[in-house]
């Protein structure tokens, strides 16, 4: 049974909820219930934790959204076959799913973005006052904090202006609900340039390495801080770069220089935490980039289950060393979550499925010589159907056992016989290969191509198989067979290059929560469109409403899997159909300050 690094006393985790929400009944049974007192409170080390710990819970709690907003919209989905009782959030997710998003769904809920934004700021408000009170704790130990905290409230905003663009944004610290004061949408650039700044400021104050690899790979470090970084600058450049604003080359090359620092700091701390000379396959830190080898002959035939196996444990055992940053979660403090029974399990209760036109279409109709298609996009044998099949499901994150195709005990095409739902399985937020494919992306979008697409090869490389007509030799970019990596006749913001590199994060990252950020982005760098949008921030307010790259996405991509792409077309009439509606109580709240994305529906919930 996995230990929770995040084991708090009931009683300190409830205050510190307690002082944000006031929802604790353990707190207000201590103290008053018509106000938060905190005098008491913020005495030590163990006080600042108690809530510094809580933002980690917080993001748990969060897990369900971030999929939701990542992933929901993409071309890597569908929506289950049938509908079940059990599915409750069946008809919103097909409705989400073909671009029908409404701002009365659940799904657009930012409260517990907001909530982890809050305990941040609290404990970087009361930092210096328990530095004061608590003799041993020492400034180094709060300039440490200080950096978690401060990387931790970026990257809840950073989902934020995401999945919604302009949002409200504030780092003041909020105690009670009379402290709540209506907000107005702020840009997205104007907080990413802000956000960036503020990782700027503590970019290696955090500690490298913690005790273990769970509290090294479950919270904040250095080499997280510069995959952060990297992540945000590629944001920016297509941001920058699809409405004219000088920088972004700039972007795209500080984005280059972050992923190579975020990979060095991550070698450095691996070999502090993991046992020098162990030969398991498991901890192995080598091979190209620093990635663990999983297909050692790139062009056998066959391979074994231990191939399979060994690519799984990054996902179903966690904290492996190619990890940068994951939630942990463990049943010895039931932090549990259903996020994979929900999504892409086989059971009654998922709602979408992998989507086999877009996996077909991608590998050319002949995806199986790649490892990844044994559990990212697997069918489960069942005696029970009339092919022996079920559709595509994503099992990466399950525990399941792999079964052969043929009496030679070939495994010439991936299927499943069983799997465990991984209720306490962490969740990975950066690994090392997304890193090498943020930096492949910067690289097409310079034009620097030969590079990105060795980055490409090389991972791809990395999971292929031989081929099954016994010849042993397979393309090392299977999935590009009849493209090629030249710049596009319109230029690097819709490039041959980039689209390969989505490519190869479409497969590399299916079922983690990415995909439909990916071409959000995509469609951002490309901008364009007739008009001038002059809810747009630049300093002459002249940026165009960025629809040449909504449809180059929905050509590019989702024309794949929705269908007819025309209508796609007319519903999302701006970059603004790109992002979600907001919550339509979260406008009522507000007063009136707050604005309606304007590509859904103003009225149809505001009173």
């Amino acid at each position: 049974m996995k230990k929770s690094i995040f084991h708090i006393p009931a009683l300190l985790l409830c205050g510190a909820v307690a002082i944000i929400a006031s929802s604790c009944n353990d707190w207000l049974t201590i103290y008053p219930q018509d106000r938060v007192v905190e005098e008491n409170f913020w005495e030590d080390r163990n006080d600042l934790d108690g809530v510094r710990y809580a933002v980690y819970k917080q993001m748990q709690q969060n897990l369900q959204k971030m999929i939701e907003w990542g992933d929901l919209r993409s071309d890597m989905y569908k929506i289950y076959p049938t509908y079940h009782s059990s599915r409750g959030a069946y008809y919103d997710y097909r409705d989400i799913m073909q671009g029908k998003a409404d701002s009365a769904m659940t799904q657009f809920e930012w409260n517990g973005f907001y909530t982890a934004i809050n305990f941040c700021n609290k404990v970087l408000t009361k930092g210096d006052e328990v530095l004061a009170n608590d003799k041993q704790f020492t400034s180094s130990e709060w300039k440490q904090i200080q950096a978690e905290m401060i990387t931790l409230r970026s990257l809840n905003y950073f989902y934020l202006i995401r999945a919604f663009k302009d949002i409200p944004f504030s780092n003041e610290v909020i105690n009670t609900d009379a402290e709540v004061r209506p907000l107005p949408a702020t840009n997205q650039l104007v907080v990413l340039d802000q956000l960036i700044a503020d990782v700027e400021s503590v970019k290696g104050q955090a500690r490298n390495t913690y005790s273990s690899a769970s509290e090294t790979k479950g919270m904040i470090t250095n080499s997280a801080i510069c995959a952060l970084l990297a992540d945000m600058y590629l944001w920016r450049a297509a941001l920058r770069q699809g409405r004219g604003i000088p920088g972004y080359e700039e972007d795209n090359r500080k984005c280059v220089d972050y992923t190579i620092e975020c990979q060095e700091l991550l070698r450095v701390q691996n070999q502090a935490l993991f046992i020098e000379g162990n030969t398991s396959r498991d901890y192995q830190f080598e091979g190209t980039y620093g990635m663990v080898d999983i297909v050692d002959e790139w062009n056998r035939e066959e391979f074994t289950q231990n191939d399979i196996s060994f690519a799984l444990n990054v996902f179903s055992r966690g904290n492996h060393p190619e990890s940068i940053f994951e939630l942990q979660f463990a049943e010895s403090d039931f932090s549990g979550h259903d996020v994979y029974r929900r999504f892409w399990g086989n059971t009654d209760y998922t709602h979408t499925i992998v989507n086999d036109d877009a996996i077909n279409s991608i590998y050319n109709g002949s995806p199986d010589n790649d490892v990844r298609m044994w559990y990212s996009a697997a069918r489960r044998y069942t005696t029970s159907s009339t092919n022996h099949f079920s559709d595509y499901h994503c099992f990466k994150w399950s525990q399941p056992t792999l079964g052969f195709h043929d009496a030679q005990q070939r495994w010439t095409s991936p299927y499943l016989l069983s799997y465990e739902s991984n209720r306490y399985g962490n969740w990975i937020m950066y690994r090392l290969t997304e890193v090498l494919l943020i930096r492949a992306e910067a690289y097409a979008a310079l034009g620097e191509v030969t590079r990105a697409q060795k980055i490409v090869d090389d991972i791809h490389r990395r999971y292929q198989m031989g081929s099954h007509d016994g010849t042993g030799t397979t393309s090392t970019t299977a999935f590009n067979s009849g493209k090629n990596w030249a710049e596009a006749a319109n230029g690097p913001a819709r490039s041959n290059a980039i689209q390969n590199v989505l490519l190869e994060r479409g497969i590399e990252l299916l079922g983690e929560g990415k995909r439909w950020f990916d071409l959000v982005r995509y469609a951002e760098r490309v901008g364009g469109g007739s008009n001038p949008d002059p809810r747009e921030y630049t300093d002459d307010n002249h940026v165009m409403n960025g629809y040449d790259g909504v449809a180059a996405m929905i050509d590019d991509f989702l024309k794949r899997t929705h269908a007819p792409a025309a209508s796609m077309k007319t519903r999302l009439t701006s970059r603004y159909g790109l992002y979600s509606p907001i919550y339509y109580m979260e406008l009522r709240a507000n007063d009136g300050v707050l604005e309606q994305n304007p590509n859904f529906s103003r009225d149809k919930y505001a009173h």
